[in-house]
Parts: C-alpha cells; structure tokens; sequence
C-alpha cells in the first residue's frame, strides 16, 4: 500500500498552496488597480466601495497563502 502523505506529495501541496496565493494576490491587485483608474474620475459610490473590498479581502487571502507556504517552504 503506498504511503499518501510522504514527502514529495507535502512538498506538491505546498507549491500548490504558494501557486494559489500567489495567483489571488496578484491577480486581485491587478483588477483592483484596474478597476480604481478606471472609475478614478467619479465618486466613490457605494458599489465601488463594496468591489473595492471585496477583491482586497481576497488579496489578503492570497497574502496569508504565501505567508503560510512560504514558512512551510
């Protein structure tokens, strides 16, 4: 019976883990700086408001991914 969690399948979800918050935080730091010029000349309206946090909510996770795969590395 093969072993599921031997060394190289860690290391495979670790690199998996750093792809995956490597991909959320800056993808959703690039839409965010994409969509903030382009509605740079109008209020701020509460629509903006909640797209703006919602994708920085998601920048954070893909930051806390790195941190945490990062120290497992």
């Amino acid at each position: 019976m093969e072993v599921i969690f031997n060394i190289t399948n860690i290391k495979s979800a670790i690199t998996f883990l750093h792809l995956a918050g490597l991909a959320l935080g800056v993808g959703g730091a690039w839409i965010l700086d994409l969509f903030i010029v382009n509605h740079l000349k109008q209020k701020i309206t509460k629509d903006n408001y909640q797209v703006i946090d919602f994708v920085s909510k998601w920048v954070s996770v893909g930051l806390f991914l790195l941190w945490i795969s990062g120290f497992f590395f």
